[in-house]
């Protein structure tokens, strides 16, 4: 599923969900090296280096978490919405 993250310095890299868990996420973004390993605790993900960030899925109006987001489908990123998730 493609994606778009936003970090907390107002950076936003696009990437592309390779494998997901419902505490774990592998993505591919466009100009790194590797894949990131992000980590979910609570409602927040995190980066490798304890950043917290946030998703925008296709067909969503502006940054959400991605708490109810852990098992997002395609038909998930169509109804999700800032604040809820489709489960």
């Amino acid at each position: 599923m493609y994606t778009l993250i936003s970090y907390p310095v107002g950076v936003v890299i696009e990437g592309v969900i390779v494998s997901r868990t419902r505490n774990r996420m592998r993505v591919v973004a466009a100009g790194m090296p590797d894949a990131l390993e992000l980590r979910r605790t609570g409602s927040n993900w995190f980066t490798e280096n304890g950043e917290e960030i946030r998703f925008e899925f296709l067909g969503t109006s502006g940054f959400a978490s991605a708490a109810g987001a852990c098992s997002p489908t395609v038909s998930d990123a169509v109804a999700y919405r800032a604040g809820s998730a489709v489960s």
